[in-house]
């Protein structure tokens, strides 16, 4: 809290300097303060409108806050920015299958989650939230279960991953 404070203060000396936009806007995702990530993410995209992580954590934020369709345009227009980093654009698609998930369109949410596995077969966080994603809309539960499963045999140390198998 403290860091994110000094960091802010040094944005109200000098809002150019993206490094400080990142360093708050990561603090802000990893504290769960969603809807200062939100609003410091929103202002930071009028800055730096090229930035494609920027997009991704205002749509992480709006999702949070349950904006599901204003985390799709944002996530969207985010994705088109991305280009060469595979990792990064299978963020996007497992954001954009959260805000289908949270719009009760279970087909786009499991379309998103299978291009972001496809994009990143090794990310054992989307796998891990696809298989919660999928168990909280109880759909699919054998495939919520496996999904679980390989991300804890991948993380076996993630409790949130042993949480989601539980």
């Amino acid at each position: 809290n403290k860091a994110i404070e000094f960091h802010q203060k040094a944005l109200k000396l000098d809002k150019s300097q993206y490094p400080i936009w990142n360093q708050v806007l990561i603090m802000e995702y990893q504290s769960g303060k969603f809807n200062d990530l939100y609003l410091d993410s929103k202002e930071c995209l009028t800055l730096f409108p090229t930035i494609p992580i920027v997009y991704l954590l205002n749509g992480v934020g709006a999702n949070q806050l349950k904006k599901h369709k204003e985390a799709l345009e944002v996530l969207s227009v985010g994705r088109e920015l991305v280009l060469n980093d595979k990792p990064l654009e299978a963020e996007f698609y497992a954001q954009t299958g959260d805000s289908y998930f949270g719009l009760s369109e279970l087909n786009e949410a499991k379309s998103n989650y299978g291009t972001a596995m496809e994009l990143d077969k090794q990310s054992s966080l989307i796998l891990n939230n696809f298989a919660y994603r999928l168990s909280m809309a109880k759909v699919d539960l054998d495939l919520a279960e496996s999904l679980a499963k390989r991300a804890v045999e991948m993380a076996p140390d993630q409790s949130t991953f042993v949480d989601t198998y539980g």
